[in-house]
């Protein structure tokens, strides 16, 4: 049996069920486990002012998940009436970030439907988020945010007022921050990588992209070693800065043409922005009434 098993509470048969959220915890993260029995031993020696003092994030989501599904007709189960049982039920947030979930959002607050999850779970499981497709894929607001560096806020006000205007300025973001992303990513040829990576270490222009100084760097090669070879009389000599040179062009080339490709990988993801946002079809959804996040609240081009 492992370790985190073995630091699972036992229960009596009349001991309250665990959420399907705390089961998943518990098997997996023994630090969980060690922060659940403290729970557990919390709710037996603290008074209910003392326990909402001790877990104060806790009784904050559980008040305002509760009061929702009384306003909105959703089922709360009874058996987490009271905060003491609610905590024995769904144990202590994992992270201070996090808030109460439905693993299905169309379902009640059940044990068996509930969780501690992050606000971009949340986002990503939610019917009714608004979702923006770029290259073929769908992303949350929460997940366009982490992308161009924008709070989940700021990019569902500047929706709620821009519009399609905002949405066409996002998809081209979209497109600008996945093209940077792949030059980014890119890698010097294995052989000649830890010399190469030495030299980019202290180039001059900071903000240059590896392959970019690769480019420069072997066409500046290419040249000087054209020169030498044309300059030698040496026969032996002069055959090596030639191989020297004819490396030097295969190495170049290959890295303008892929550069080429990255770039009109962009530039046409640049287009299918445009294009989305100008003929594609976003719905936007009502708040969801579960979800305090979705208030309002107040709220470069990477090149």
């Amino acid at each position: 049996m492992s370790e985190t098993a073995n630091m699972m509470p036992e229960q009596p048969e009349n001991a309250l069920p665990h959420s399907a959220g705390l089961e998943e915890l518990l098997k997996n993260n023994t630090d969980y486990a060690h922060a659940y029995a403290k729970v557990v031993q919390d709710v037996k020696n603290l008074s209910p002012g003392e326990l909402r003092a001790a877990y104060s994030a806790e009784y904050t989501s559980w008040a305002n998940r509760k009061h929702c599904a009384k306003k909105h007709g959703v089922q709360w189960a009874a058996s987490m009436t009271k905060f003491a049982d609610f905590l024995l039920i769904n144990g202590p947030i994992p992270e201070k970030t996090w808030t109460l979930d439905r693993i299905d959002p169309e379902g009640h607050y059940l044990p068996e439907n509930i969780r501690w999850a992050s606000k971009s779970v949340q986002s990503q499981n939610r019917t009714n988020s608004i979702l923006i497709e770029f290259s073929g894929k769908k992303y949350s607001l929460t997940e366009v945010g982490q992308i161009l560096e924008k709070s989940y806020d700021a990019v569902r006000m500047g929706i709620n007022r821009g519009g399609d205007d905002y949405i066409a300025k996002l998809m081209q973001e979209l497109a600008v921050a996945a093209s940077n992303s792949e030059e980014s990513l890119w890698q010097f040829p294995e052989e000649h990588r830890e010399g190469l990576e030495q030299l980019y270490s202290n180039r001059y222009n900071q903000c240059q992209s590896r392959i970019r100084f690769f480019i420069n760097l072997t066409r500046n090669d290419f040249d000087e070693s054209t020169r030498d070879a044309e300059r030698s009389t040496d026969p032996t000599e002069k055959k090596h800065l030639e191989e020297q040179v004819a490396l030097l062009r295969t190495l170049h080339n290959g890295a303008v043409t892929e550069l080429r490709q990255i770039l009109a990988r962009k530039e046409m993801r640049l287009l299918e922005a445009k294009h989305q946002a100008l003929y594609g079809h976003i719905k936007f959804p009502d708040p969801d009434p579960d979800d305090p996040s979705q208030s309002p609240a107040a709220y470069n081009d990477p090149y």
